[in-house]
């Protein structure tokens, strides 16, 4: 039965599974929603021939690796056919052991995702993008300026604080402060956040906002691949908007609305992202664990990140308009 569905959701994808072999390899019951690690996956793919595409798509239940030869397509289909999942070091050890199903499929049958772009931000209310928000030079220097002080290990990346700790594990501020900012970082991105006279969404109809005074930071460096999960930044310890700005990698981000509108949007390496209004306090946001991002209408490899997140911590509860992802309303944050 459970081979029966996996066929059913890769033939509602519309990809054709040929009768020959092709460069395009499918593996049918294994992939983003099961839970697959995308390093894990290309180091297991990649011991068999040299990869051109690696397709993780975003919740689906397969995943397809294109080759660059169409022998190294054939040797890894032979490897994998049958195999357990252990070779993929699959996270849900109850599916473990089940065998994969691999197939070839016909290459122009297989429906690539729409691009995303930074004009995407249209159809996310409230969504602020400033492209180009630093130079390049003040990039390196802001990188050079964060190498300087410790790093704190978490899953699948390294995390600093500077002004207020940030608790992942209540996704809240902590009593506890630190040193400032550091100074690079007050210069470069503080000083032009106080030059800016509001921030304005991309849709131009949600409300312009004001920039917030941060005094809280959280810095998070993520490896080529590496992503976070859904989730909306608790309302009730920080005020007004969220403010992000990455350094050295672009990424695509996925929002989300529990009325079923989507959207993928890309963020430019140096460029600002605010959350204001409705998509701070009602919309999902989350990076899809994956090595590459589809942009410009190819697949482009996902570079190493740095993204400084600021907030304004608060200690009154939140009077958003905007129940269902409150934490001041009792409800359950994602």
């Amino acid at each position: 039965m459970k081979d029966k569905k996996a066929y059913e959701y890769l033939a509602k994808s519309g990809a054709e599974i040929s009768s020959t072999p092709t460069r395009a390899v499918c593996l049918v019951n294994a992939g983003n929603q099961q839970g697959i690690a995308v390093d894990d996956f290309e180091a297991a793919c990649s011991l068999l021939g040299k990869i051109a595409y690696l397709l993780n798509f975003p919740g689906k239940t397969y995943c397809v690796v294109i080759y660059e030869g169409l022998e190294c397509a054939i040797d890894a289909h032979k490897a994998l056919a049958g195999r357990a999942c252990t070779l993929l070091k699959r996270t849900y050890s109850k599916e473990a052991s089940i065998p994969l199903l691999v197939e070839y499929l016909i290459e122009d049958s297989i429906q690539l995702p729409v691009p995303a772009t930074v004009q995407d931000a249209r159809a996310v209310p409230g969504l602020v993008v400033v492209e180009n928000f630093i130079t390049a030079e003040e990039e390196s220097t802001l990188k050079q300026c964060l190498d300087r002080y410790k790093w704190e290990p978490l899953s699948r990346r390294r995390v600093q604080h500077h002004g207020i700790r940030f608790n992942y594990s209540t996704n809240r501020h902590a009593d506890d402060s630190m040193p400032g900012f550091p100074q690079e970082v007050q210069d470069i991105i503080i000083g032009k956040l106080r030059r800016m006279k509001s921030l304005n969404p991309v849709d131009e109809v949600s409300p312009v906002e004001p920039v917030p005074v941060p005094d809280q930071l959280t810095v998070n460096e993520y490896k080529p691949g590496a992503g976070i999960s859904a989730h909306v930044d608790t309302h009730s310890p920080f005020r007004g908007a969220i403010i992000s700005v990455s350094l050295c990698g672009r990424v695509v981000m996925e929002f989300k609305h529990r009325d079923g509108r989507a959207m993928s949007v890309l963020v430019p390496a140096r460029s600002l992202v605010a959350f204001t209004g409705e998509v701070r306090y009602d919309w999902t946001h989350a990076i899809t664990e994956t090595r590459f991002d589809y942009v410009d209408n190819s697949f482009r490899e996902r570079q190493f990140r740095i993204s400084l997140t600021f907030r304004e911590t608060k200690s009154t509860p939140c009077d958003c308009n905007y129940p269902h992802l409150c934490d001041s309303v009792g409800s359950t944050q994602l």
